[in-house]
C-alpha cells in the first residue's frame, strides 16, 4: 500500500468503507502537499456510526486540502474497496484502511488485494467513481480532531506480494452482480473455492425471506455444481 501511494505522480482516487489508519492518512496528505490530486470517498453511515477515529482521520486530511466525500448514493451502503493511481492503475482490495486491514504488527484480518496496471481498466473505474461521487456530500473538518499514530514495529512478512504477467480482468460492480457471479460459478468443471465472512441460506429478512422464497442462488448454483461432481 505505502509503495503503491508513494509511487503516484499526479492523482489518487480513493473509494473506501471506513478509513481509520494514520499512517495512510499522512502519505496522502503528503501526496497533497506535493501537488498530486488527492480524493477520498467513504461511506457517511457505517455499521455502529463514524467513529471519532475515522473523524479525526477525515478532519486531518481535509485540512491538509485533501477532498473528502461522504457518499450519499441510492445504493444501501458505499462498501467499496479501491484506489486509482495515475489514471494508469487500480489497488482492489478485501480490506478497510484501518490497522485491521493494513497493520504493521501482523495483527488483523486475513484480507488479500491486487494491483492492475492497465490504463483501460483504470477509466472504467475512474467512471464509476466518479459516477458515486456526484452522488456525495462535502466532509466539513473539525480541527479539534487529532490523529493518534501507534507505534510502528518492524515484522517479517510471511507473504511477500508476488508480480505475474498479463491477465484477463473483469470488474464485476455490486448491487448489479449477480448474474456475472452466476455465470462464473456456471462455469466450472473441476471444483469451486470460496472464502467468505458468512454464507446465509437464503437472501432477504429473516422475518420474511425462505430458501423457497428467496433462496441465495450463489449457494444454490454451488450446492448444484457438486451434486454434479465439481469439488467445492
Amino acid at each position: 500500500m505505502k509503495e503503491f501511494l508513494e509511487s503516484a505522480s499526479c492523482c489518487i482516487f480513493i473509494n473506501v468503507y471506513t478509513f481509520t489508519n494514520p499512517e495512510i492518512a499522512e502519505i496522502l496528505a503528503e501526496a497533497e502537499e506535493e501537488g498530486i490530486e488527492v480524493i477520498i470517498l467513504v461511506e457517511k453511515s457505517p455499521a455502529g456510526g463514524m467513529k471519532d477515529e475515522e473523524k479525526a482521520i477525515l478532519s486531518f486530511l481535509s485540512n491538509k486540502g485533501v477532498k473528502v466525500y461522504l457518499s450519499d448514493g441510492s445504493f444501501r451502503d458505499n462498501h467499496a474497496k479501491y484506489i486509482i493511481k495515475d489514471n494508469s492503475s487500480v489497488l482492489v482490495t478485501t480490506e478497510n484502511f484501518g490497522y485491521g486491514g493494513f497493520s504493521p504488527y501482523r495483527i488483523g484480518n486475513r484480507g488479500w488485494g491486487a494491483i492492475i496496471e492497465s490504463n483501460e481498466l483504470a477509466e472504467f473505474f475512474i467512471n464509476l467513481f466518479f459516477d458515486d461521487l456526484r452522488q456525495a456530500l462535502p466532509y466539513m473538518g473539525n480541527a479539534s480532531f487529532k490523529i493518534d499514530n501507534k507505534e510502528n514495529k518492524a515484522v517479517a512478512q510471511r507473504f511477500k506480494p508476488k508480480k505475474f504477467g498479463s491477465a484477463l480482468v473483469e470488474p464485476v460492480i455490486a448491487p448489479d452482480a449477480v448474474e456475472d457471479v452466476l455465470e462464473l460459478l456456471s462455469i466450472a468443471n473441476n471444483s469451486i473455492m470460496i472464502e467468505q465472512f458468512y454464507i446465509y441460506k437464503y437472501w432477504g429478512s429473516r422475518k420474511h425471506g425462505s430458501v423457497e422464497k428467496t433462496p441465495n442462488l450463489f449457494l444454490e448454483k454451488v450446492i448444484d455444481k457438486a451434486r454434479h461432481g465439481v469439488k467445492s
